[in-house]
């Protein structure tokens, strides 16, 4: 089984590098791990970092649609989204709206015991 990894470690460790703006292969080399292993620590720990889908000798596309704050390597908070579906009660057919994927009923279809 994998060791633990102190994660407090761990963003100290990246956060210097992803402000250098370094690919994310070039800071795996750097601190001996794997491509998709410093993508998952990027993504853990709620860091940013520019779009790789640049071609060599251009800068890197979409700059603008990236979820940066300040600058790289930032932290931001993911958006909290509430649940709104609109559907119809599989019991009655009267529309309403559900706050969780899972409901199927109204909330007097759901009242009543089956």
């Amino acid at each position: 089984m994998a060791a633990k990894v102190d994660w407090d470690a761990a963003r100290a460790e990246l956060v210097p590098l992803l402000v250098e703006g370094l690919p994310y292969a070039e800071i795996a080399h750097r601190l001996g791990l794997t491509y998709s292993a410093v993508n998952f620590r990027v993504g853990f720990l709620g860091l940013t970092h520019l779009r790789q889908c640049g071609r060599k000798g251009r800068a890197p596309n979409h700059v603008a649609s990236n979820l940066m704050t300040e600058a790289l390597g930032t932290e931001y908070e993911p958006k909290v989204k509430k649940e709104r579906i609109k559907r119809s009660c599989c019991r009655c057919r009267k529309a309403f709206v559900a706050e969780s994927r899972f409901l199927f009923r109204c909330e007097p279809c759901r009242r009543v015991p089956d």
